[in-house]
């Protein structure tokens, strides 16, 4: 059985990045990936953030005529999207991610997407009436189950064949809570100098627009039963990324109060709620 020593090698400085390669952050929903983005933005440059909604066509357009020399990638943009049949790769791509506790992340998506922070926050409360409701769509067909190895590494329902992939492609995988050590070894291998790294807390959820902030006790007993055992490479992948990081002494983000929201962020969110009106 194939462990992460190449992936976690590759982030301790173990083993060579190429300094011509290009960095892709695979910004998987409610991992905080606004945060990561805005550290590795400022430390690698040119740089794309992609829509989040047209991630995959945008990346397509960017390699159009010519293919992407930029140093840094960020978006909601899926392994197959990023690798998609006939992308031109003149140098290495390695990719950047942070994973979340499964169950723990779909709760955070229901909370999230019934807010005023996502735009179709009004349409998704009518469909998912309750968080049960939205549980159960992880666990119905292959593609909807293991949510995170498919954006880490596509249609892949074997561990080994996830490992592999890891391997290949990855500086290193961390969780959430330990995003302050994984940048900061992300950022000395890449440009081969000791840096320490604080990521800053932003995005965080007050309220909900539709019904209440719930948790994962919300869950009834059976449908959480169905989420374990459609999500087991999933949970696979969480335990062994929290197992690799005890053994490196990756340690805890340190506790900081979210950052107060700049002029610009006041304006998206202003502008974002004139958008979700005139939609309603």
């Amino acid at each position: 059985m194939q462990d992460l020593d190449e992936c976690m090698d590759r982030l301790m400085g173990k083993l060579p990045i190429e300094p011509n390669s290009m960095l892709a952050h695979i910004h998987i929903p409610k991992t905080a990936g606004v945060a990561v983005q805005s550290v590795l933005k400022a430390e690698f440059s040119p740089n794309l953030h992609l829509a989040w909604d047209k991630a995959r066509e945008e990346w397509k357009q960017a390699n159009s005529k010519a293919p992407y020399d930029g140093k840094f990638l960020t978006g909601h943009l899926e392994f197959s999207g990023l690798f998609y049949p006939g992308l031109p790769r003149p140098r290495p791509i390695y990719c950047i991610a942070v994973i979340r506790e499964p169950l723990k992340r779909v709760v955070s998506l229901y909370n999230y997407n019934r807010s005023n922070m996502h735009p179709r926050h009004a349409s998704f409360a009518e469909k998912f009436a309750s968080l049960d409701d939205y549980v159960l769509t992880f666990t119905g067909a292959k593609r909807a189950a293991n949510r995170q190895v498919r954006w880490l590494c596509g249609r892949v329902n074997d561990r080994d064949l996830l490992m592999a992939r890891l391997n290949k492609h990855y500086i290193g995988v961390a969780t959430q809570d330990r995003t302050d050590w994984y940048l900061s070894r992300v950022v000395s291998a890449v440009k081969q100098e000791d840096r320490t790294i604080e990521v800053p807390v932003v995005n965080t959820l007050k309220r909900v627009e539709h019904g209440t902030v719930v948790t994962e006790a919300d869950i009834s007993p059976v449908v959480l039963e169905k989420f374990r055992n459609a999500n087991q490479l999933d949970l696979e992948l969480y335990d062994t990324i929290m197992e690799q990081q005890e053994k490196l002494g990756a340690y805890p983000n340190t506790p900081r109060a979210a950052q107060p929201p700049t002029l610009q962020d006041k304006a998206k969110y202003h502008l974002r709620r004139v958008i979700n009106s005139l939609r309603s």
